[in-house]
């Protein structure tokens, strides 16, 4: 399973996130796009199961 660091804290949509680092207090901005891949690997398949999905959404 595919998880981020305790010290990350996505908030995700369909229209995009960000992920703010607790321990720097940094955020990253993520275009919908990665937004929607990061949801598809938390969601806790594996990384080619999220790959395939993704590429269904897409086509």
């Amino acid at each position: 399973m595919w998880q981020l660091a305790e010290s990350a804290h996505p908030v995700l949509t369909d229209e995009g996130g960000a992920i703010m680092d607790e321990r720097t207090g940094r955020w990253t901005h993520l275009t919908p796009t990665a937004s929607a891949a990061l949801m598809l690997l938390l969601a806790g398949t594996t990384e080619e199961e999220a790959a395939g999905q993704y590429a269904e959404l897409a086509a």
